[in-house]
This record gives structure tokens, sequence and C-alpha cells, in this order.
């Protein structure tokens, strides 16, 4: 610095700040002479403001960001403002003038800065500069001056402290980069009140969150009524939230204030006020306003309010801290015993220490060497490593005990390495009896990046997390843990668990077992509270609805004190945590009265809320008020959630049915909505239909339902849909629902001509070329990413045009209601083929799924629970089980249950055939030959290719019908075969096994599902679980054995599918050579394959690493992995994804095939295999939770992934000792 003081002058702070300056722009003096000594002469000394012009010069600005100018200011590294010196606020100013005019915000290019364009570019500059991951710029009074002092309004420090934090993005606003916040809102409320209505709704609801967790509800007290009747969900939220946190009488007396001057609107916004903040102990307030309104809806909400209370009033809960545990809903207690005192600090003994040598003396052996590789690399893992010395053991038995180190000087994180040692030391460590719980609890937060819910975390597995697992598991309380677990203040981590699960943005709860976790949830119901919005928001991040739901799923009952909040989210808009919320309120008695009285709400979504809840509660009781809201009911969406909910009831809907009434709503409704975004599908061309009774139906009608539908946005249907299409003539829901499904595709997946894509390609193909050649020429080390040759380049160019698409019916969804009676196969054709070919548009995936999960088909639930198992889009994946789990929930069955009950029969009796009436003494019959394919025999039993032609004319009905039924056999038997074999191959994996009878009529008792089951082995197993015998079907559908004997089913209680790993060698080796002799073909191995075994010393590890290192270019990967049922995992950081991927949502696991990684879009690149491993499927996520140890897996899942993981690495070019260079990754 005093070489840079002297070359730019000066001494003291003002050199010193001079220097700083001339060195932050030393880097445009390459493209000028001087300029950074001008810059720094005008920031610091105010001399030569010229310098701004030339600064604001094209050339410059652009020489700066191709140079990287720009990201330079978004590190913690800049010079700049480091310590030493003080700037004045006239210096930053001109400071920020400088970036200003260097990088002029706005146009994209304010990624990283605080503020918006309603704030000068020089302040958010200068901020922006100063903003760390670990400090603050300056108290809130300096902000203030500074920005005061140079023609910044109020409106620009609200607009600056309420952005997105460019420093934090777990914090929504930058209130966390001043000090002094509390005190300068108390200071300047005048001012901020004044300025806040200017402010967009983004910024006034963290204004108003802010308000509440800074406790300045007394003087912000109109400004957050204000908010909590504005028109912005968001800020009204806010609002709501902020005033829990009000003093009662002071917010009363508000409320009482405004609500006799207040419109109809604004009354009801003001009752739900008092509903929500106040709650019970207000009755004599809504009595009074009661008194002063004759406005329908206002006493509508007051009569809602008043019940509320009312519930919530009857039972009263006692603190956790009197009676050790909370009451529940139902008035009961449960209680909580106190946690187990944590372990009194003690020494790590020396012979505890001395285990680890044989790791310490791996670890420093293959650190050497990796430092010999390294002399020939820039990058390599040893060089981020140091030699375990006696000194490292030192530290390491010091801060076990103790506690106290930084992360950033961790002596265990050697232990964490990836690389392959000897960690037989590292394991005699942990699972040593005299490293006490609070030894292991020390070493864990040292190696963890986090809270303590960490050591639950899927990734990044340290041994101390496993070992404290193992503990929590064994059964120390994981309070008691808590108790330990010091916060992380220099990560701003909170030493809360409960708080960082809330502020995260999945549930990180998911991989802890609710017998371990509910205790902390107890003990932290404030937080739950708060994150239900009834208590004002208490840190810098708002906490987590969806993560508190789920967290309250883990309790043994819910607590009678949440009654309200859930409540008032059950009864909300939300349809996530709507529906969350009602099934922690399904035991809650008492309530139904409050639900029937939300029939009469002003909000049309309140009301089919409402109707909807009650037909899910099962209460018949409330027929009658759904019958009478119903007939006063004005809304489409209103009237559709009644009758869904009465037929849900079990009520009989049919009087509903007039056709007269029906064509008078629906001119009216035609009348208010046309066809208005239905312009593709061609309104006047819907098929004409017919009454069940012959009658013609009004092409009004039709019309209608067709836009009805489409502003419903419900592709699942509802009851008014389901009774319309249940009336037509037979056949014609089925037309009506494949004209729209056709339509309805053909607009989704619209794209352009081969003679445009072609045009395309011509017109781009030779600027494209001249710029790869360029790029190539530029950066020869990234040639391979450049095409180069014109004719390649012309067919890429072609084929991006071509998967452009050109229209969407995304928000069309709602048309697909009236596909739900389309033929099963049918549907479930359109539904796979579109779910293959479009799977990355992910909304119209899942309005198919919606829609065939509505039809009655047994083809199309069976593409549901396809897609349930496999799917790439994984939000996709988890909708389709979310369908098949309602199903079944519905019908009483498990989804294994569910799955074997509608499977299609493609028409066919028990024994596989089906006889086909065309006429008078023509009966024909269809049978399915020994492969798979249907034959159809005429009336000598002969194989014919077509059925006859009509002889009458009163034989044409029954051939039409007979081509229909042949039809769809044919198209099931098509699909029902693969999906089948897949279905009893996992079934096997998973070791299911079937009740005896269920076996008997639902997989040996179907037409083709037998004819699989009759080419497997399976094991008769009594109800323990033992098996008695192994057998297999025969044409007959008796069963025998190796020796041909006959096996008696009435023996068994249950039965399974053999395996290799399940019975005897000899037992195999015998039905090996039964199935060879009688010539029968398995659809699946059983007992051929030679699989691998687990050692017993592996059973507690998570991975099987001996194909790591395994070449394979990634093409190759990706064909040999779908060819075994695997999918593409989730990009990560960068568009790369590492895995594929194949679930097994029955066993709630997900096999993970980890490699070095493809990018996307894919490119042919050489790939090494890493590991395999297993993870549990976690629940509403798009990630998979922690892995599991081996022996967890069922033992042929294992084995049969295992191979799996073989036969792709064989695939390859085998191992190489040089994979990790080979790699891009």
């Amino acid at each position: 610095m005093d070489f840079l003081r002297k070359l730019f002058g000066g001494g003291g702070n003002e050199g010193d700040a001079v220097a700083r300056v001339g060195a932050a722009f030393a880097g445009l003096d390459k493209h000028r002479a001087g300029l950074s000594r001008d810059i720094a002469q005008y920031v610091v000394k105010d001399s030569g403001s010229s310098v701004l012009s030339t600064l604001s010069t094209q050339a410059v600005q652009t020489y700066w960001q191709n140079n990287g100018g720009h990201w330079r200011w978004n590190v913690d590294k800049n010079p700049i403002f480091k310590g030493g010196v003080t700037w004045s606020h006239a210096q930053q100013h001109r400071l920020g003038e400088i970036m200003s005019a260097l990088h002029p915000l706005g146009s994209g290019g304010d990624w990283g800065m605080m503020g918006t364009a309603t704030s000068p570019g020089w302040l958010r500059h200068v901020l922006s500069m100063q903003a760390r991951h670990d400090g603050t710029i300056s108290n809130m009074d300096d902000f203030h001056d500074l920005a005061t002092g140079h023609g910044a309004g109020m409106e620009a420090i609200l607009d600056l402290l309420f952005s997105n934090n460019p420093r934090n993005y777990n914090h929504p606003d930058c209130t966390g980069l001043f000090s002094g916040t509390k005190l300068w809102l108390a200071a300047h409320a005048a001012e901020v009140i004044a300025a806040a209505p200017k402010l967009g709704a983004a910024p006034r609801s963290l204004l108003v969150a802010a308000i509440g967790r800074f406790g300045q509800t007394g003087p912000y007290l109109d400004l957050l009524v204000d908010a909590a009747v504005a028109s912005a969900k968001t800020v009204k939220e806010a609002a709501y939230k902020a005033l829990t946190g009000a003093d009662p009488k002071a917010l009363a007396a508000a409320l009482d204030q405004r609500f006799p001057v207040a419109a109809p609107g604004a009354a009801v916004e003001l009752v739900n006020l008092v509903s929500r903040t106040l709650g019970a102990g207000n009755d004599s307030l809504l009595q009074g306003w009661r008194a002063t309104t004759t406005a329908p809806k206002v006493l509508a909400a007051i009569d809602a309010a008043q019940m509320k209370q009312n519930l919530v009033a009857v039972a009263t809960d006692v603190p956790a801290a009197v009676t050790g545990g909370y009451i529940a809903l139902d008035g009961s207690l449960v209680e909580l015993l106190p946690a187990p005192p944590p372990p009194e600090a003690s020494e790590v003994p020396d012979a505890v220490m001395d285990l680890l040598k044989p790791s310490i003396q791996s670890f420093n052996q293959v650190l050497e060497k990796g430092r010999q590789e390294a002399k020939t690399e820039r990058w390599h893992w040893s060089k981020q490593h140091r030699p375990i010395t006696h000194d490292t053991i030192r530290q390491m038995k010091q801060r076990a005990q103790s506690g106290n180190f930084h992360h950033s000087d961790n002596p265990f994180e050697w232990m964490q390495i990836h690389v392959a040692i000897d960690r037989s030391g590292i394991d005699a460590f942990f699972a040593s009896p005299h490293l006490t719980l609070r030894h292991v609890t020390i070493i864990a937060r040292a190696t963890t990046y986090g809270n303590l819910l960490a050591i639950y975390a899927p990734y990044g597995e340290s041994p101390a997390s496993v070992e404290l697992r193992r503990r929590i598991h064994n059964g120390a309380d994981l309070r008691t843990v808590q108790a330990m677990w010091a916060p992380r203040p220099e990560r701003k981590i909170s030493g809360n668990a409960i708080e960082a699960a809330l502020a995260s943005w999945g549930n990180p709860t998911d991989n802890v077992e609710g017998d371990h976790l509910w205790p902390l949830v107890a003990e932290n119901l404030d937080l739950i509270e708060e994150a239900l919005g009834f208590r004002p928001q208490s840190g810098p991040t708002q906490l987590n609805l969806s993560v508190a739901l789920d967290l309250l799923a883990v309790l043994p009952k819910v607590p009678q004190r949440l009654l309200m909040p859930l409540m008032t989210i059950a009864t909300g808009t939300r349809k996530g945590p709507r529906g969350e919320a009602r099934k922690l309120l399904a035991g809650a008695p008492d309530i139904d009265g409050s639900i029937l009285h939300l029939l009469g709400d002003s909000k049309q979504e309140v009301r089919a809320g409402a109707a909807e809840w009650l037909g899910q509660r099962g209460n018949k009781t409330a027929i009658t008020p759904l019958r009478q809201a119903q007939k006063g009911e004005k809304s489409d969406i209103g009237k559709a959630a009644i009758i869904s909910a009465l037929e849900r009831l079990g009520d009989d809907v049919s009087d509903l049915f007039d056709p007269a009434l029906m064509k008078k709503e629906a001119e009216v409704g035609l009348a208010k909505a046309g066809g208005k975004g239905l312009e593709w599908l061609s309104l006047d061309n819907l098929p004409a239909l017919k009454w069940r009774d012959g009658r013609a139906v009004d092409p009004v009608l039709v019309r209608w339902w067709a836009v009805l539908a489409n502003k419903l946005k419900q592709p699942g249907g509802n009851a008014l849909i389901d009774m319309w299409l249940d009336r037509l003539a037979p056949g014609d829901a089925d037309r009506l629902g494949r004209y729209v499904l056709t339509a309805w595709i053909d607009q989704d997946t619209r794209s352009p001509t081969q003679e445009e894509a072609n045009a395309y390609a011509l017109s781009q193909v030779d600027s494209r070329l001249q710029s790869n050649l360029a790029m190539v020429k530029r950066y020869p080390q990234s040639a391979e990413y450049y095409i180069t040759d014109r004719d390649r380049l012309f067919a890429q160019l072609k084929n991006e045009q071509l998967r452009i698409y050109l229209g969407s019916a995304a928000d069309n969804k709602g048309l697909l209601a009236l596909t739900t009676r389309v033929g099963g196969a049918d549907a479930a054709r359109a539904a796979k083929a579109y779910l293959k070919n479009h799977g990355a548009r992910v909304s119209q995936c899942k309005a198919l799924l919606e829609a065939l999960a509505a039809n009655p088909s047994g083809a199309a639930i069976q593409v549901v629970l396809a897609t349930a198992n496999r799917f790439k889009a994984r939000s996709v994946q988890a909708l389709a089980a979310e369908l098949i789990d309602a199903i079944a929930t519905r019908r009483g069955w498990t989804a294994e249950e569910l799955a074997d009950r509608t499977i299609p029969t493609a028409g066919l009796d028990e024994t596989g055939a089906a006889e086909i009436d065309c006429g008078n003494d023509r009966t024909y019959r269809m049978v399915v030959d020994e492969s798979d394919s249907l034959v159809l025999l005429n009336t000598s039993g002969q194989p014919v290719k077509a059925l006859p032609t009509a002889r009458i004319d009163d034989e044409k009905p029954l051939l039409d019908e007979a081509k229909k039924l042949l039809v769809n056999a044919r198209k099931e038997i098509k699909q029902v075969v693969p999906d089948q074999t897949a279905r009893l191959r996992e079934a096997m994996c998973l070791e299911r096994r079937w009740p005896a009878d269920d076996w008997n009529l639902y997989i040996l008792g179907h037409p083709l599902v037998a004819r699989l089951a009759r080419r497997l082995v399976w094991m008769g197993l009594d109800a323990d679980g033992n098996c008695l015998a192994t057998f297999r079907p025969l044409d007959d559908n008796s069963l025998t054995d190796t020796g041909d004997n006959t096996v008696d089913l009435s023996r068994f209680a249950l039965v399974q599918l053999a395996h290799s790993l399940l019975v005897p060698a000899d037992v195999a080796a015998a039905w090996r050579t039964h199935l060879a002799d009688y010539e029968v073909t398995s659809p699946f191995d059983q007992f051929g394959r030679d699989l691998p075994k687990l050692a017993p010393e592996q059973l507690t590890a998570r991975d099987i690493t001996d194909r790591k290192g395994w070449m394979i270019e990634t093409f190759k990967l990706r064909g040999a992995a779908i060819r075994q049922g695997y999918v593409r995992g989730a990009a990560e950081d960068g568009g790369v994804f590492m895995t594929y991927e194949r679930r097994y949502v029955a066993a709630g696991l997900i096999a993970l095939i980890h490699f070095s990684g493809s990018p996307l879009p894919e490119e042919n690149l050489p790939a090494a295999l890493f590991e395999l491993n297993f993870a549990r499927i976690k629940r509403n996520s798009n990630w998979h939770g922690a892995t599991v140890v081996l022996g967890d897996v069922p033992p042929v899942l294992l084995a049969e992934t295992w191979q799996d993981l073989y036969d792709i690495a064989a695939k390859g070019t085998g191992f190489d000792p040089q994979w990790e260079k080979k790699t891009p990754w």
C-alpha cells in the first residue's frame, strides 16, 4: 500500500483512500493510461469531474464490462472499503457516480444490486459495494444521512432497505445489512408512513413484516390496519401477522374507530382482522358492530368470526412448562417427559484417540501420494489438506472436549475426505463407549455446515453425523443433543433446529424419525404459531408454512392452541396448505358448524372450499344445509363444489339434472364468457351428442360445458361435469372426450413444419458457422463445444427449430375434465405418448394425470401408477403418487391393492377368452396365443384376420360394437403385458407378499396376468412368513412343484415371488431344471443370474463402490440406464446432472447410480461411474432424503440393483486408473 500511496499521491487517510481507489480501477489504465488516477482524484479530492463524461462513453463501459469489472464489486475482496480509511458521505457519493457512469443500472444489469430503479444508481452501487456476508454496511442513521444528504428521499431508503439482499439469499430484505433498524423505525415513523403507499406490494409487505419483527406496532398501528384491508394478498398477510403482536386494547380501539365509516368490503376485512388477531374474548366488540350494520356479508362475517371464537373458547391450553405436555384438540393431555440432561464435560481418553492411528496413517500415505500427483495438476484435492501430526491429534482431543473452535480451522475435516483410505480407525473411534454423547455432538457440529438437522442431510455425511444419528436412533434424546448444539453466529445459523427447519426452503426433518422429533417440535410451538401466521415474524426470514404443517403431522396429536390458526388456513384459498391443515383437523370435534357457516361467505372460493371440506369430512348431516346453499349459489365454481360434496356424502343429485334449466344457465353463461381463449378448439364443431334416452343434446349445452370446464380449471372434473357425461348416450362421452383430448394435445404440441425448420436453418447456418469458427480460434481449448461442419450445424439448427413449441394448452387444462370418460385404452395410449415425448411440460403432464385419475378405466389408472413409480420430472411423479393414494384411500385399499384390482382384462374372461356376437348363428371368439397376441377365431375355431361383414341391417350395430371390443382388446393387451411384467419384477425385488386369497383372485384369476404368473415360480408362506413350499401355476390354474406334485394353495396364508436369494441353492437349481425341461420362458430372471452379494461388514455401509472409476460414454450410459428402468436425476448447479435414479414407491426408496456428470443439453462425453446407494423418498419434495444403510434395503432389491450397476458398467470400457483426469467434472 505504501507503493500505491506514493504512486497516487497523498498521505494518511487521504493517501490511503487515493491508493485504494486507484488500485480498484487500475485495470482501466490498459484502455487509457492514467484513468485510474483521474478516478481516484475525483472520488477522494473532488477534482476533475470531467472523468465522469469519459467513463460514460460506450467504449469505456464496454471495456469495463468485457474485462470483468462489474464482478469485482460482488465479492468480499473489494479493496476500497476495508478497514483503516474513513469515507465521507461526499466521497461515497462520488464513488457511486463513478460506478453509475461505468455501469448504468437497468436493462438487466441489476443482478447483485440492492434496490430497484426507484432508487438513484449511485446509491445502489455504493451500498452494494459495501455489503458483506458477515457484517453490516453501516448503521441506519448513517445510511439515512448519506441518502438524504445527496437528494435521495425516504422512498429510496425504503426501496433499498426492503429489496432483495444481494449477499444473503435466505434473507428477503436488507435490514440485516444495517444496525439500529429498530431505533430508526421508531424515530422516523411519520416519514415512513408517508412514503409507504408509494412502494410496490413486495417491499411494502417486507416493511410491514419488519415493523412487526422489531416491535414497532404502536407508532405504525394505522399503517398496519390499512395494510390489513389492502388488496395485495402478501401485504395483507404480513399485516395480519404483525398485528398479532399489537397491544390488544389499542388495536381494538383503532378497529372500532374505523368500522362505522368502512365500506362493506373493508368492514368484512376488519371483522376478519378481529378474528385473526384479537381471538376469543372480543365478543362485545363484534356484538357492537352487529348492532350498527345491516350489510348481509358483514353480518355473515361477524357470525363466522363469533362461531370460530366460541369454538376456540371452549378449551384452554395448559403451559407445557407446568404440565409437561400440551392439551390436544380432543381435550386430552399429551405428556412430554423432560429431556435427560447432557453428559458432563469430560476428557477424551488417550486410548480412544489411539484408535484413530490406522486411519491417520492411511490418510497421510494417501495424501503424500496425492501431493506427488498434484505437481503436474493445477487443481488437486491434496492441496486442500495437511498431514495429520501429533499437534493435529492434540487439537482434535482438546476441541472435542471444549467445543471451542471455528469451522474454518477444523482438525476433524480429514475424516470427510472422499478419497479411499483405511477407515477402520475412524469407525473404532466413534464406536468407543468412552466417547460420550457430548464429544460426538461437538465433533458433528464441527463437521457440518449448518444446524443440528444437518446431520440428517443426504449429502456430505461425516462419520460424526453418522454416529450421532446412530446414538439418537438407539435412544439418545434429540432435545439433549439440541441443548449441546451451540449456534453458529459466524455463519448466522441458529442453534434451534426447529427454527432452522422452519426457515429452510424444503423440509430437512423428513429424514428424522418422528418418535425422536416430536418432543422437540412440542417444545417449540411458539415458532410453529409464527409460521402459521399467528405471531409476528421474529427473525430476518419468514418461517415456512408448509414445513410447519409437516412438523405438526409428527406430533401424537394436534395441540388445541393451534385450532384457530389451522381453521384459518383450512378455509383459506391456498390449495396446498389448505389440504394439509384439513388433514390435521380431521379428528377435531365440533368444527362442522363453523365450516357450514362458511357456505354463506361473500367469497366464492371460500364457499367452494367449505363445500369441498364438508364432503371430505363425510358428515352426512351436512347434506341438508348443502342443499339449501345450492339453491342460492350463483357462481359456477360454488355450484360445482356443492354438487361434488353432496355426491361424495352419498346424496342422489339426479334431481339437479334439468335439461331446460341447464340450457338457460348455458345461454346466460355463454353470453358472459363466450369462448375467449378457446378459438383453437372450434366450439361450433364439437360433436353432436345424445342423451341416454335418445334425445339430442342442445349444441348450446355442449359449448357451455367446454367454456365452463375451461373456466373451472379442474382437469380431474367434478360432480357437475361427471353428471353431464354419465347421462350421455353410450359412446357419446367417449366421442366428446376424444375430440377434446386430441385437440388439446394438438394445440399444446404445435411446432414448426419441416419446411419452416429448413428455412430457419438455411437463414442462420452461415452466420452461426462463422461465429463458431471465431470462438474456436479464440478458445481452442473449448473447440469440441462448437460445431464447425456446415452440414452438422444445419441439422442442429433445424432440430432446434423443430423442438420449439408454437402453442400451449396449459391455461386450458380444465378442458380435460371432458375427457374423463374416454375409453381407457385410448386415454392411456394418448397420455403415455404425451408423457414420453413432452415430459418437460410439467404443468400439462400434471393436468393429464388428474384427468386419467378421474377415468374409471383400469387402463387409465395403470398409467398413473406407472408414472408414480417412474418419471423424469419429480413433481409430476409426486402428483401421480398423491392421486393414487387418494384413489386407494377412497376405495379402502393400499396403492398395491389398487394396482392389482384395476388391471384391464381386455374384455376376456378368467380363461383368457371372450365370445363376440356377430349376428344370428355367428359367434366368434378372441383368445390370447402363446406370444401374448390376440387371435380372432371364427365359428369353426379357425384363426381369421377380421370380423365378418353384416348380412342384414340388424347385424350392423352388433358388428360395430364387436369391432370396438376387438380394437380395445388389442390396445389393452399391448399395454398390460409389458406393464404387468415390470410390476411383477418390482414386486419380486421388494419381496411383496399377497394374502393367498387375493393372489388367487387378482393374479391367478386375471386372464392376462395369470399368463405371466404361470411362467414364474412362487413361494407359499405361513402367517409368520416362513416358506412352506415353492410352486408354479399350470394352464388349468392348478399348482405344481419341481417334482410335478400338486400343491394345495389352502396351505398358505401368503404368496410371494421366489428368488435365488430367498430359497436354498438346491431349490433354485431344481427350478432352473424344471423350467428348462418344460420349455417355460420366464418374463424375467428369478434364478439364472449370479448376483453380487453383500459381505457382513458392508451391512452398515451406505455406498457400493466396486464400479467406481469404470469409464463409459454418457450416451451409452443413458441408453443402458433407461433400458434398466432408470431416469435422469435432477440437474445440479451449472445444469449438470450426476445420477440415474429408479424409484420404488412401495418401499419408500430411490436407487441412485452416481457418475461424474453430464451437462444439459446432453453431449456424448467420457464419464466415470461412482457409487450406488439408496435414499429415502421425501414427501412433497423434488429431492430425495438421506441415504440408508445397505442392510436396510430389501436383499433382493439390493442384489438386482447391484447387478444393474454391473450391467451398465459392462457397456463401457472398464476401470481406468486415470479416470479422474479423463472426465470434465
